[in-house]
C-alpha cells in the first residue's frame, strides 16, 4: 500500500516494512521495520494493510489483532494502538479490511466478521453464513463496490454486504443456568442423591455434600440465530479472584473444591460485544464431612483439651517420681559416698587398733586371761574390716566399676582357710560343719578378693540363720567335663520364704536388717559371681534350710576390658623389684625382716608426712627404735622438710587437707632436689584405681590401711636394702660405669651429667668438689645431698670410683702401664693408686694386668 507521501507500507511473514522507493534504491538500507520482534505489532505475520479516510493506517495480522497507527509524526518511530478478541474483535486472525462510507471499519477475519465504530471504539460481530465455512473470510479478499456496498471472499463464495442495511445487534441476552452435573453425572429434581429441589433454572442456592466436590455448571442465553456471537464469563467467589477470559464455551467446571459456601456469577455479551449488566447467580455450599464440622470440631476440642490434661496430669506424675527417685538417688549416692568415707576413715583406727594388738603380742606371753580377750579383738579387728571391704565393694557394684584382677590360685586350700574361719563361731553353737572337696588341691584363675567375699557371705549366713545344733556343709566340686568349679553351702537353717525366693538377689529384701532380710550380702555375692562369669542359685533343702550353689568357669574368662583390670603394680626399685603392698585384709605373704637385719640405729633418715597425729605417734615409735625420724602434719609442711632435711626415705598419707598424698608424691619426684628419694603411700582408699594412680605419680610403694607396722618395716628395709645391695654391686663390678639408684627421669639426667663432667676431667688431678659443683651449677650442700641420693657415695667416693672404673677399662685395652694409667685418670701417686685399686676390686693393677681379668670380689 502507498500513501500520500509516496511511501510504501509492506506486509510481510516479518512484520511490516515502510519505505520510499527513490530513498530505498539510493540507500538500500533506509527503510522502517515494525515487528512482534521490537514490541510494535502483536505477531509478525501481517495479512493486511489498509489506510482509511483520516489517513490512519490498519494492519491486519495472524493472532495478533488489529492494530493502527497515526504517521502525521513521520515514520521512523510509530505507535500502534491493538484490538484483539478481549476488546470485542471476533477472532484475532485478521483477513482483510475494508471502510465504508460512514467511516466504519469491517473486519473480515477466520472466523466471523466484525464492525469497528470509531465513535464508540466498539466491536459489533456478525455471521452473515448458516454454514460454517461461510464465516471463514478468505485473505485479502476485500472491495468496495461504487454503490458503497462491499464484497468479501470466503470458503463458501463470496458475501456482499449494504453496509446501510446491517442493523446493529441492540438484543442484550440474560444468562439461564441450564444444567447442574455432580462428579459427570446430571442432576435431576427428585433423584436420590441430587441436591436439586426444582428446575436450576429457579434455584439459587445448591447444598453439596463433602464427596459431591467436583461439578458442572452449564448456561445458555437461548439465542440460537445465525448472527448470535454471545460470548460468556463467569467467575466462582471467593475462589476466583477475576473474570474468566470471554468465551463461548457455556460452562464452568470446578473440581475438588474444599467444603464451604460460594456464589457462582455468569454474564454474557452479544455479538456486539455489549455485556448484560444483569448477572446470573448460584449460591452452591459444599458441606464438610463430619469429622470436619463444626461438632466435630467440638468433640476434637474437648478430647485435645481431656488428653492435654491427662498428659498433663502423668507427666506431672512421672517428673514427680522421676523427680523423686532422683532424689532418692542422690541421698543413696550421698549414704553409700558417706559410708565409703566413713569406711576410708575407719581403716586409720584400725590400723592402731592392728598395731596396738601386735604390740601386745611382741612383748612376750600375755596372761591366760588376756589370751581370748586378745583374741576377740584381733578377730573382731578382722571381721571389721571384711565388712568395709564389703562396703567398698558394694560401692563400686552401684558405680558399674566392678573390675576382676584374676591371678591363678590353688582353690581348694584357699577356699579351705576361709572356711576354717568361722570354725570356731560354728563350735561355739553346736553345729555340725563339714568341708567336703572332691579334689585336695586345684589350680585356676580367680579374683581371690571376689571370690573371698563370695564364700564369706554364704558362710557367714549359714552360721548366722542355723540354730544350735543345726549342721553346715560346704562342698566343692571339681567338674572337669562341664569346666566348672561348683561349690553349695547347705544349712539346716530356717530358710527363705517361698514369697521372697523371687527377691532373693535383690538389693534388699526388706528395708530392716531383721531376722528375715538378708540385707546387701546376697545381692553384692550375685554380682560378684556374675562378675566371674558365673552362677548362684537357690533352693530349698530337703528336711528344712537351704542350699545356695555357685558354679564358676574353670576356664580364665575372657571378660571385657572395662571388667577386667590389671592388678596395679607399684614403681620398680631400681633392681625391678615390684615393692607395691596392695594387701586386704591379712599380710600372712609378708615376711617380717627380723629386727636385728634392720638398718642400724640413727643411720638412715625417715621424714614422715601425716596429718593423723596419733597415727604419726605411732609410725614415729615403731620407726624411731630403727632410724632417726622426723615428722610433717600435711602436704605443703612435708615439702618443705623434704627439701631441706637430708632424708634417705618418706612414709606419706595420701588422704591429707590442702595437698593429698599423689599431689606430694608428684611434685617431690618432678623437683630436682627431691626426685631420688623413695616415697611410701600410706592410704585407706585400696582399690585397683587408687593404687594405679599413686604408681603413676611416682610412689615406689603402696601400703594400704590397717596395715602392720611388721610389713612397714619390711618395706622400708626392703627398699634402703635394696639401694645398698645395688650401691655395692656398682662398687664390686668393675664393668658397671654409671651408678644410679633412683629410676627418676630427672636423676638418669644427673646422672650422664655426672658421667660428662668426670669424663671430660678425667686426667685433671686438680679437679675437686667445688669444682664439681660449680660446673653442674650447683651449691656444695646441694650438690652433695644430690649425688648422695643418686649414687649412694659422697661426692669424693664417686670421683675415686669413676677413675678406678675407668682405670678397669684402660687395664683391659692394654696399651698402657700401671704408671701411665695412674696419670690419665687424674691420680698423682700410682703407690695410692695401686692401694686403692686392690682394696677397691681384689687384686693389684699390676696383676690385673698381667692377665687376670677377673677382679677377685670380696
Amino acid at each position: 500500500m502507498g500513501d500520500e507521501k509516496g511511501y510504501m507500507w509492506v506486509g510481510t511473514s516479518d512484520g511490516l516494512y515502510v519505505f520510499h522507493p527513490d530513498t530505498l534504491i539510493a540507500r538500500p538500507h533506509r527503510y522502517f521495520h515494525y515487528s512482534y520482534g521490537n514490541r510494535k505489532l502483536l505477531a509478525n505475520q501481517v495479512k493486511y494493510v489498509m489506510r482509511d479516510s483520516k489517513g490512519q493506517v490498519w494492519v491486519g495480522t495472524q493472532g495478533g489483532g488489529l492494530s493502527y497507527c497515526k504517521p502525521n509524526q513521520g515514520y521512523g518511530n510509530l505507535s500502534f494502538t491493538h484490538f484483539t478478541k478481549g476488546d470485542g474483535l471476533v477472532d484475532d486472525v485478521v483477513q482483510s479490511i475494508a471502510e465504508d462510507d460512514e467511516g466504519r471499519l469491517w473486519i473480515a477475519t477466520e472466523y466471523g466478521i466484525s464492525r469497528f465504530l470509531p465513535v464508540t471504539r466498539t466491536f459489533e460481530n456478525f455471521f452473515f453464513s448458516n454454514a460454517v465455512q461461510g464465516n471463514v473470510y478468505s485473505e485479502s479478499t476485500v472491495a468496495k463496490l461504487s454503490d458503497g456496498r462491499l464484497l468479501f471472499g470466503t470458503n463458501y463464495g463470496m458475501v456482499i454486504i449494504d453496509p446501510e442495511k446491517i442493523v446493529s445487534p441492540q438484543t442484550i441476552t440474560h444468562v439461564v443456568l441450564t444444567n447442574f452435573k455432580v462428579n459427570g453425572v446430571s442432576m435431576h429434581p427428585g433423584e436420590g442423591d441430587s441436591p436439586l429441589m426444582h428446575a436450576l433454572a429457579y434455584t439459587d442456592k445448591i447444598e453439596l455434600m463433602h464427596y459431591q466436590n467436583s461439578f458442572v455448571v452449564e448456561f445458555s442465553t437461548f439465542d440460537y440465530s445465525v448472527a448470535n456471537g454471545s460470548q460468556y464469563t463467569y467467575k466462582l467467589e471467593p475462589f476466583d479472584t477475576d473474570w474468566s477470559e470471554p468465551s463461548s464455551l457455556n460452562f464452568a467446571v470446578y473440581k475438588k473444591m474444599a467444603p464451604g459456601t460460594y456464589r457462582l456469577h455468569v454474564k454474557a455479551c452479544n455479538s456486539a460485544g455489549i455485556w448484560s449488566e444483569t448477572e446470573t447467580i448460584l449460591e452452591i455450599t459444599i458441606k464438610p464431612p463430619f469429622w470436619r464440622s463444626s461438632i466435630a470440631y467440638m468433640l476434637y476440642f474437648v478430647i485435645i483439651c481431656t488428653v492435654l490434661y491427662v498428659t498433663f496430669r502423668i507427666v506431672r506424675k512421672f517428673n514427680t517420681l522421676r523427680n523423686r527417685i532422683e532424689v532418692e538417688k542422690q541421698l543413696t549416692d550421698y549414704k553409700l559416698m558417706f559410708f565409703t568415707n566413713i569406711s576410708h576413715e575407719f581403716r586409720t583406727p584400725l590400723t592402731l587398733i592392728r598395731g596396738a594388738l601386735e604390740k601386745i603380742e611382741d612383748l612376750g606371753p600375755v596372761s591366760e586371761e588376756m589370751t581370748y580377750p586378745v583374741r576377740l579383738m584381733h578377730k573382731s579387728t578382722e571381721r571389721m574390716l571384711r565388712l568395709i571391704n564389703q562396703l567398698l565393694e558394694f560401692r563400686k557394684m552401684q558405680s558399674n566399676k566392678l573390675t576382676l584382677m584374676p591371678e591363678q590360685t590353688d582353690v581348694i586350700p584357699f577356699l579351705r582357710e576361709i572356711w576354717l574361719s568361722f570354725e570356731e563361731t560354728a563350735g561355739d553353737k553346736r553345729i555340725s560343719y563339714a568341708f567336703e572337696p572332691s579334689e585336695p588341691h586345684y589350680q585356676m584363675y580367680v579374683d581371690r578378693e571376689k571370690l573371698d567375699k563370695i564364700v564369706y557371705n554364704l558362710l557367714s549366713n549359714a552360721c548366722k540363720y542355723t540354730p544350735d545344733g543345726g549342721s553346715i556343709t560346704f562342698a566343692v566340686n571339681v567338674e572337669e567335663a562341664d569346666h566348672q568349679l561348683v561349690f553349695s553351702v547347705s544349712d539346716t537353717g530356717i530358710g527363705i520364704p517361698k514369697e521372697k525366693q523371687r527377691e532373693l538377689f535383690s538389693r534388699f529384701m526388706q528395708s530392716s536388717f531383721s531376722h528375715d532380710s538378708m540385707g546387701v550380702g546376697l545381692h553384692l555375692t550375685y554380682e560378684l559371681v556374675n562378675v566371674h562369669g558365673g552362677r548362684i542359685t537357690y533352693k530349698e533343702r530337703k528336711g528344712g534350710g537351704s542350699v545356695f550353689t555357685v558354679s564358676l568357669p574353670l576356664e580364665q574368662v575372657q571378660f571385657p576390658e572395662q571388667q577386667t583390670a590389671v592388678s596395679p603394680l607399684g614403681n620398680r626399685s631400681a633392681l625391678g623389684e615390684n615393692l607395691n603392698a596392695s594387701q586386704g585384709s591379712d599380710v600372712r605373704t609378708e615376711t617380717p625382716v627380723p629386727l636385728q637385719q634392720l638398718p642400724s640405729v640413727n643411720r638412715r633418715k625417715i621424714l614422715i608426712i601425716e596429718d593423723d597425729s596419733d597415727v604419726s605417734r605411732f609410725l614415729v615409735t615403731e620407726l624411731d627404735p630403727y632410724f632417726e625420724v622426723t615428722t610433717a602434719f600435711d602436704g605443703l609442711s612435708g615439702l618443705q622438710s623434704a627439701q631441706t632435711f637430708d632424708g634417705d626415705l618418706i612414709i606419706c598419707d595420701v588422704l591429707m587437707p590442702g595437698m593429698n598424698g599423689f599431689d606430694v608424691t608428684r611434685r617431690l619426684k618432678s623437683n630436682f632436689d627431691t626426685s631420688h628419694i623413695p616415697i611410701i603411700l600410706l592410704t585407706a582408699m585400696s582399690t585397683a584405681e587408687n593404687q594405679l594412680e599413686g604408681t603413676k605419680s611416682g610412689a615406689d610403694a603402696y601400703i594400704t590401711k590397717p596395715f602392720s607396722p611388721k610389713l612397714l618395716l619390711a618395706r622400708v628395709s626392703q627398699l634402703i636394702d635394696q639401694r645398698d645391695k645395688l650401691r655395692e654391686k656398682y662398687t664390686k663390678d668393675p664393668t658397671l660405669i654409671n651408678p644410679i639408684l633412683s629410676t627418676a627421669e630427672l636423676d638418669q639426667k644427673f646422672a650422664d651429667k655426672l658421667k660428662s663432667v668426670m669424663e671430660q676431667h678425667l686426667e685433671n688431678p686438680d679437679f675437686s668438689i667445688d669444682d664439681f659443683s660449680t660446673e653442674l651449677k650447683m651449691g656444695r650442700t646441694a650438690f652433695y645431698r644430690k649425688v648422695k641420693g643418686v649414687t649412694g657415695y659422697t661426692p669424693n667416693d664417686y670421683m675415686r670410683i669413676f677413675r678406678m672404673k675407668k682405670a678397669v677399662e684402660l687395664l683391659q685395652d692394654g696399651h698402657y702401664n700401671v704408671s701411665e694409667i695412674t696419670y690419665k685418670v687424674g691420680m698423682k701417686d700410682p703407690h695410692y693408686f695401686s692401694r686403692y685399686f686392690k682394696e677397691l676390686f681384689g687384686v693389684s693393677p699390676s696383676t690385673y694386668l698381667r692377665g687376670d681379668k677377673e677382679p677377685t670380689k670380696e
